[in-house]
């Protein structure tokens, strides 16, 4: 009986895995679709100094949620984890920044604006960067 209980918690931890990476893997499809169908949106919030929040300033943090096919927005919460774990994080994170800056770049360029992006830990230390 406990070999029997034994096996089967190995298979329901192996079974909760597999589970687990083919979930993870199905989110990935849906960003890379997302990303071929302009369903990621990218959103900013202005950057305020905490000593003077009153003031307003011209820095703002580029933010991305992903529009499903039923037009429901997604956090990244929902989707970076399992493009991080499938290393697809640092191609989204590139194509965030390109679409702010190819938006945004006059403006940045005369210093009208300045971007702040959250990019994920393996983009960092990333030389091609």
């Amino acid at each position: 009986m406990r070999f029997a209980k034994e096996a089967t918690a190995t298979f329901s931890g192996e079974h909760h895995r597999l589970s687990s990476r083919l979930t993870s893997a199905g989110i990935v499809g849906n960003v890379f679709d997302a990303m071929d169908e302009d369903r990621l949106k990218l959103y900013s919030r202005e950057a305020r100094d905490l000593s003077d929040p009153d003031r307003s300033s011209a820095r703002v943090e580029i933010l991305v949620r992903l529009l499903d096919r039923n037009c429901r927005l997604s956090s990244p919460a929902d989707f970076v984890p399992a493009a991080e774990r499938f290393v697809r994080a640092a191609l989204l994170d590139r194509l965030i920044a390109w679409t702010a800056l190819e938006r945004h770049g006059s403006a940045v360029r005369t210093g009208m604006l300045s971007l702040r992006f959250n990019p994920s830990a393996r983009t960092l230390s990333d030389p091609d960067l």
